[in-house]
This record gives structure tokens, sequence and C-alpha cells, in this order.
């Protein structure tokens, strides 16, 4: 079995490339009802050939595409619930500031003190130099996105609020 760097050096060069970005954010993030908020990512697990950039109201909103191809797109938000009726939440992809098509996904919250894990995947065609925005709303102002801190007995990793993974597949 060969390593990629084996691979480059025998050949001369990298028969394939590598793209991807993994971002994360730690911090509470909280949407007014019926109001499209974009997630923020703070974090950086890896990245390659994508960055994360600023939106308009200069928020990291923005996960910046530089090579075009197809890529997967898979998130994850962890989304409490502060009253004790459930909520109602959206969650979609928009691309250049456009809403993606077949994206939107909808879910409800459980009753106060519940943590809800929501997540989904897209297969998305980016050009170069394109970006994507996560968006959610709340149908009331009870839910938002929420980290869990590391935990002790036995001793467990903290969970941040909202994850995304892009990884280019062609």
């Amino acid at each position: 079995e060969l390593s990629a760097s084996e691979i480059a050096l025998s050949l001369g060069f990298l028969p394939f490339e590598i793209h991807f970005g993994a971002f994360t954010d730690t911090a509470r993030q909280i949407a007014l009802a019926n109001t499209a908020t974009a997630v923020k990512w703070r974090d950086t697990i890896g990245l390659n050939k994508t960055a994360i950039g600023l939106n308009t109201s200069l928020d990291p909103t923005r996960i910046l595409v530089v090579k075009s191809g197809t890529y997967l797109v898979q998130y994850s938000l962890q989304v409490t619930n502060t009253q004790v009726a459930n909520d109602e939440i959206s969650i979609w992809i928009r691309r250049n500031g456009a809403a993606y098509p077949n994206t939107l996904k909808q879910f409800y919250t459980g009753a106060v003190g519940v943590k809800n894990f929501f997540t989904s995947q897209a297969m998305m065609v980016f050009g170069d130099d394109d970006y994507l925005e996560l968006f959610f709303s709340v149908k009331h102002n009870q839910s938002q996105l929420l980290k869990t801190n590391s935990l002790t007995n036995p001793s467990r990793p903290a969970t941040p609020s909202a994850q995304i993974m892009l990884y280019r597949i062609q």
C-alpha cells in the first residue's frame, strides 16, 4: 500500500486532488422568530481549498469553495428549547446568496431541556469561488443552537453547537 506522498514522489506529481473543509462553532446562536439566520463558523477542523468568509455584516458565515466541482455537504446542529412547548426549526443551504433547491429540512424540537441533534446532507455543484451558507429559522423565539461542555465520569469531549463538512467528490 502506497501513501499519497510516495505516489507523488515516484510519479513526479499527485494524480488526484483533495478538496475539503470541516468547520464548527461552539457559541450559542439565537434566531428571532420567523427570521432567516446564518450559522456562524468560528473554528476550523481541517481544510484544503475551502475557507471561512465574512458576510455583509462581517460575520463568519460563508464557506468559500476555491475549486469547482460536485461536493458532498454534511451538517449537524445541536438545538435546545428553552420553553415547555415544542418549537419548529427550519434549516436550509444557500449557495451564493440563493436558496439551494431541495435542501430545506424542518424539525420539531423537544420540550425544555431536551437536546436535539439535527443532521442532513446534500450533493451540491459549485463553481470556482462560490460560497455556501447554512441558515436556520424558528417558529417561536424559544430554540437556539447550543454546545455541550466537556463532561466527566466518564470523561467525554464537548459537542459543538454547529458542524459542517464539505468534501469534493468530482
